[in-house]
Order: C-alpha cells, then sequence, then structure tokens
C-alpha cells in the first residue's frame, strides 16, 4: 500500500530514513510543507519525498543495499556530494557509500532502495555481462535525452495510480512488476557509466569525509555542544580546511553547521512534547540566552519558538525575549 504522509517539519519526517541512515536539517525558511509517500517492493522501496525549506543532509546505504536518488529540479540545482545535479540526472549509491547533499529552495526527491543482490541480478542479465557496470561507490549520472524521462512518466503513474486506487500497491505480483521496471530503467541507463557518469574529483571525496565525519560527531555528543576545535582535531584537519569542506559539501560554514543542529535539537524537543517551553527547548539544544535563541531561531526556521509550540501543539505559550545579534549577519 501507499504510505502518504505529511509533516509539520523535517525532525517529524527524519525518523523515515533509518534504512540509509539518514537525516535531513533545515538550514533557512521555507513554507515548511514536507511530505513523503513510500511504496515498500520486494526488496526495498521507493520514497517520493517533499522538501519544506532549504536542506543539507546525509546518509549512508548498508552493505546489502544500492541506492537511487532521483532529484526534482525546480527553483534551485541539487548538489550530492560537492557534484551540481544536472537537471534529468540522479545519482547511484553502492553498497556502504555516504551521501551528503544539499539544495537551496524547498524541492523534491524520488529515493529508490534495493537489495544489492537484487541490482546485481538485474546488472548481470540487462547488462550482459557478469558485474558490468555494478555500482561501486558514488556515480553522478547524466544519462542521454530522454531517458531520465522514462523515469519521471514510471514514477508518476505508479504513484497516480496508487492514490487512486488503495488496493493498487497491495498485489504481490503488481509490486515485482514495479520493482523489476525500476530496476530496468536504472540498470540500462546506469550499465553505460563510462559514458554518462560525473565522477566526484577527489577534493569533493576527502570533503565529504569530512562534513560525514563531523555529522557523526556532533549526533555522538547531543547532550554537550561541540566545537570547531573538536572537528578539527576528530577530523585532523586545520579551521580552514574544515570550512572548506563544509561550504562546498553542505553550503554552509562548520560554526552555522554546528549552531543549526543545537537549533534542531531544540525544535525536537517541541515536536516530541519533550519541551513545553520556550526555556525547557533552549536549554534542551544548550542554549542559555532565550532572547538569542529566539533570534537565531527565527533566522532558520522562519518563526518563533513560541509559533512553533503553538502551531504544532495548538496551545497557548509564552516566553520573554530580548533582541540580540543574528547568527546570520
Amino acid at each position: 500500500m501507499l504510505l502518504q504522509t505529511k509533516f509539520e517539519s523535517v525532525e517529524q519526517m527524519n525518523p523515515l530514513f533509518e534504512r540509509v541512515d539518514g537525516e535531513l536539517l533545515q538550514t533557512a525558511p521555507g513554507p515548511q510543507d514536507w511530505e513523503i509517500a513510500h511504496a515498500a517492493l520486494p526488496s526495498g522501496g521507493v520514497s517520493h519525498i517533499k522538501c519544506g525549506a532549504p536542506i543539507t543532509g546525509h546518509g549512508a546505504t548498508s552493505e546489502n543495499d544500492v541506492a537511487f536518488l532521483v532529484p526534482w529540479q525546480q527553483r534551485a540545482p541539487h548538489k550530492f556530494l560537492g557534484i551540481d545535479m544536472a537537471a534529468d540526472g540522479f545519482s547511484v549509491y553502492g553498497p556502504g557509500t555516504a551521501h551528503v547533499g544539499r539544495v537551496q529552495s524547498e524541492s523534491e526527491i524520488t529515493m529508490l532502495v534495493f537489495s544489492a543482490d537484487r541490482v546485481a541480478a538485474s546488472f548481470n542479465s540487462l547488462a550482459g555481462t557478469p558485474g558490468a557496470g555494478m555500482p561501486i561507490g558514488f556515480q553522478a549520472i547524466n544519462p542521454p535525452a530522454g531517458s531520465r524521462q522514462r523515469f519521471n512518466d514510471y514514477l508518476s503513474t505508479m504513484f497516480t495510480q496508487a492514490r487512486k486506487d488503495s488496493e493498487f500497491l497491495g498485489n504481490p505480483a503488481v509490486l515485482s512488476e514495479i520493482e523489476g521496471r525500476l530496476l530496468e530503467i536504472a540498470c540500462v541507463t546506469a550499465a553505460h557509466l563510462g559514458t554518462h557518469a560525473q565522477r566526484q574529483p577527489l577534493r569533493c571525496r576527502n570533503r565529504t569525509r569530512v562534513v560525514k565525519r563531523s555529522w557523526e560527531i556532533v549526533n555522538q555528543n547531543r547532550q554537550s555542544p561541540v566545537s570547531l576545535e573538536m572537528l578539527c582535531s576528530e577530523n585532523n584537519v586545520s579551521l580552514r580546511t574544515l570550512e572548506y569542506a563544509f561550504l562546498e559539501i553542505a553550503g554552509i560554514n562548520p560554526n552555522l553547521f554546528l549552531r543549526i543542529h543545537r537549533l534542531h535539537i531544540s525544535r525536537g524537543a517541541m515536536v516530541r512534547g519533550e519541551a513545553r517551553f520556550v526555556k525547557e527547548a533552549a536549554y534542551a539544544g544548550g542554549f542559555f540566552h532565550l532572547g538569542r535563541f529566539s533570534v537565531d531561531y527565527r533566522e532558520v526556521f522562519g518563526e518563533s519558538p513560541v509559533q512553533t509550540l503553538r502551531r504544532i501543539h495548538g496551545r497557548t505559550y509564552a516566553a520573554a525575549s530580548r533582541p540580540a545579534k543574528s547568527i546570520l549577519g
């Protein structure tokens, strides 16, 4: 069946990315229109994700999975691992491959995840040579004219039919057909990687590792704010190198990344009902100056903490705050 869910914030949506070890951070104000439509398939699943604001995000395929990311460009291009994605392109992540991406506006993306064994079987069969073209690591694919349109048309038809008929995705034969067709389109296009692939430069690979590792560090230390000094030490890089890595791969400087991550901790506490008042939310993220917290929060999310609490929980909250300098200048 098709599971279609709308969310009030990205924090509510993030738990659904567990299979790809994923997490999104909102980096600037947006319409706050978040949504996922998901269909389980025999060896994986397909998800259409609507992001209601500019984001940066990370994830990784397991050693048993292959993922395809199909970005739908509207107002701004997607950037995956430092590469600007072509308007009709998509990306492939082999088993055990890390992902860090960003987009500077509200956006949409389709994510397909299949077992590596199932993908290998498709490549072996469709490419003609065992192991030919099997995705290894990261590949940004800029397919020939018309190839991406096959993805677009098939995905659109599938989701449209699923919304019309609740029993459509409950039939095993239908699900098997959908998985086979999606893999056929993906594998036939990606089997010619040498012709159409845009490989990640070594500089971007190194910078991706720095950003990915930094993300792991802040998630391992959610109860105590992480410093720039700690990120430099753990990555064995200079502050200048750390800054270059974040600006190119995540689209924000590392200091702002740390602050935004703490703001998301505060926001998550409000979304989950763990913080009933602004002071509790601020303290959860390690903020002690309530006025500065409220200003920084509005700069990122486009609303005050009080408005978030009222919008999500439908209750009246009050908190005093004083003007402060914005972290965004």
